[in-house]
């Protein structure tokens, strides 16, 4: 592994500071750039999120969290090469790309980006903004779900989640004026997110990875991982989950009026 030095991201130095640094891939025959975490970074919530994400069929907007085989050693997150979204409507621009040759793109934008709302709404990830984003040749990519569940506890109810109104938040303006507010999302995005999705494959991954997590913490974000790793965090997965199949909406707060 090189490292190619730090990503220039603000902000995450509580997170673990990712690198930026080249793999040798054998199968390619080449050096394959990927986003590199500290150990003491969320390890678990990156892969539980990786997993859930893999289950409510989003995969392809989300970059893959790679265990190393030896704890210590850190991790990696799969990284495309790419810049920094400049809000939102960079971030539809990015997410246009992937269907410039469909009928709608513009309409598959919207389904992507409502898309990657609800999995955040699901996940109750606070920590959604431009510098958490790639913006590629092939569309765009999130990366860091390190913070899932950080500041949920302190709306007062499990079905509102904090989001970064910079970003992703702002697609959703009536939500952020009235605290808890209502956002619907494209049917089509919640159809795509919740066909053939499995609370109980869900249930277990979490078991597998924070709700069995044994490895260091960032001291730094105890409360954080402890909270993630609870079984109130699962319910609270699983009740947004079926909060959205049942109304079509996520429950959104300015995150940054509760920091």
């Amino acid at each position: 592994m090189r490292h190619l030095g730090h990503l220039p991201v603000e902000g995450v130095h509580t997170n673990g500071t990712p690198s930026l640094v080249e793999v040798w891939d054998d199968a390619a025959g080449a050096w394959e750039r990927a986003i590199y975490k500290p150990a003491t970074a969320q390890l678990p919530q990156e892969t539980f999120a990786w997993r859930a994400i893999g289950e409510l069929r989003s995969q392809d907007l989300f970059a893959t969290t790679v265990a190393r085989h030896d704890p210590l050693d850190g991790y990696l997150v799969e990284f495309v090469d790419g810049l920094h979204p400049e809000g939102l409507t960079e971030a539809k621009r990015g997410l246009r790309i992937r269907h410039e040759h469909a009928a709608r793109p513009d309409h598959e934008a919207q389904v992507d980006l409502h898309r990657m709302l609800g999995i955040d709404y699901v996940l109750a990830n606070p920590d959604r903004h431009d510098e958490q984003m790639k913006v590629a040749h092939d569309g765009l990519l999130a990366f860091d779900q390190g913070l899932i569940g950080g500041l949920l506890t302190r709306t007062g109810d499990p079905l509102v989640v904090p989001f970064d109104d910079t970003l992703l938040g702002a697609a959703g303006v009536g939500a952020t004026k009235h605290q808890p507010g209502v956002f619907e999302l494209e049917p089509e995005a919640v159809a795509r997110l919740l066909d053939d999705a499995r609370s109980d494959e869900i249930a277990a991954a979490h078991a597998a990875t924070l709700g069995s997590w044994d490895g260091p913490v960032n001291s730094k974000v105890q409360k954080t991982s402890a909270f993630a790793a609870s079984q109130e965090y699962l319910d609270g997965v699983l009740a947004r989950i079926e909060h959205l199949n049942t109304t079509g909406t996520i429950l959104h707060v300015n995150a940054r009026t509760l920091t």
